[in-house]
């Protein structure tokens, strides 16, 4: 190796080693270059010394390693390692090291397990159990839960002289509504059917019940003497005076009748005492309806009775009706014939001086109510609806009767 003695400096500073900043070595890491600045891999403190490239031990003895430090490298389970070319490479051999699950549902009782596993053996559990009126099934995997449904059935009974009507559900549950017999009310319960009987009649007016034999009216007449055909009518008389009355053609006369919803009409009939020269005649059965100002007034056509011969006097009877009457206001329905025959009707009617006082409330289309009130109007064809316009309040008291199932 050259050797420096003898040698100037400016001929010899460029192979010196020193700091890159020609300051002394202190706590601070800095880098050794030659005399003419050109950094070496490496740098120095007080501290200690960093490589900043590649080191070769190849030709070195290293001394002073510790007597615990690392003299080998071990391939552990799934490790490999390959230093043939000199460089050590560690290998990962395990494909899946992963730990991979399955959830699974199991039924356990009454209850439900919902169960995780693990590919290493471990087993976490749920549990769903089953509350008040819940039921758990499991099939292949599906988890179905039923809540329990309460239900209901609804019967009779008679009690004495009432009648129970008991709701029962299959929770045991039992809630009972009884049903009393007032006075002169008869309560009759047979397989779930209830019937309500009234003794007795009704006040004011025509009475919206069947008329028994003593009650009836005989068309032809005008007693009320059971041997005859009796009919429930719109007048009649407290000493039986019959009179007649006509209806002009194209003309409708009305009357106001008390019945009662649901009631089976079996018939109508009027007893012709002047007939027509031709044609027939048309008797309905119309409901009544509100009118504006709270009157009740005549409606929508509730039933049709169809033609009448009046080419010849006498009862005229129209039978087989079988029509269970619908609804309307306060049970007033209003009975109408209708002369289209071409000439002029004579029928039987009641002697305006001999009027019974039971005859019924009528207040069709007038703001006051008049007490067995007859109303006729022109009508060139048979009327669906009775309507409000152009009636006028007749004097007389034509006699139509019905019969009931």
């Amino acid at each position: 190796m050259a050797s420096l003695t003898g040698l100037q400096i400016n001929n010899t500073y460029p192979g010196l080693i020193k700091t890159t900043d020609n300051a002394a070595i202190d706590g601070a890491p800095r880098i050794l270059t030659d005399g003419e600045g050109n950094a070496l891999p490496i740098q120095v403190s007080t501290a200690g010394t960093d490589f900043n490239g590649n080191v070769d031990f190849a030709a070195a003895t290293v001394t002073g390693l510790p007597a615990a430090g690392v003299t080998s490298i071990i391939a552990g389970t799934g490790i490999s390692i390959d230093q043939a070319t000199g460089a050590v490479t560690v290998t990962n051999n395990i494909v899946d090291y992963n730990t991979t699950y399955d959830l699974a549902a199991a039924a356990n009782g009454a209850n439900i397990d919902l169960n995780l596993t693990g590919s290493d053996a471990t087993v976490d559990t749920v549990s769903i159990v089953a509350g008040t009126n819940i039921t758990l099934a499991e099939a292949a995997g599906v988890v179905t839960i039923d809540a329990a449904e309460t239900t209901y059935d609804l019967a009779s009974a008679a009690n004495g002289a009432n009648v129970d009507i008991k709701l029962t559900g299959s929770d045991a549950t039992v809630d009972t509504i009884q049903l009393t017999a007032g006075t002169n009310i008869t309560l009759t319960e047979a397989a779930g059917s209830i019937t309500i009987d009234a003794a007795g009649g009704g006040g004011g007016g025509m009475e919206a019940t069947l008329w028994t034999t003593a009650r009836g009216v005989n068309l032809t007449n005008g007693s009320n003497t059971t041997s005859a055909d009796l009919f429930k009518v719109t007048y009649m008389s407290d000493t039986y005076g019959l009179s007649t009355t006509t209806i002009s053609n194209n003309k409708i006369k009305v009357v106001g009748m008390s019945l009662v919803e649901g009631q089976d009409v079996n018939s109508f009939a009027i007893n012709v005492t002047t007939a027509t020269a031709s044609g027939t005649v048309t008797a309905a059965l119309y409901k009544a309806e509100l009118g504006t100002v709270g009157n009740i007034q005549g409606g929508a056509l509730e039933y049709n009775f169809g033609t009448i011969d009046a080419t010849t006097i006498g009862l005229k009877v129209v039978g087989g009706v079988d029509h269970t009457l619908g609804s309307t206001v306060d049970n007033t329905y209003f009975l109408a014939v209708w002369n289209g025959s071409g000439s002029t009707l004579g029928i039987q009617a009641v002697n305006s001086t001999n009027v019974a006082a039971t005859v019924p409330y009528s207040s069709m289309y007038a703001s006051t109510a008049y007490r067995g009130t007859t109303f006729e109007r022109t009508a060139s064809t048979f009327p669906t609806t009775l309507g409000t316009a152009s009636w006028t309040k007749a004097t007389d008291f034509p006699v139509y009767g019905l019969k009931f199932n």
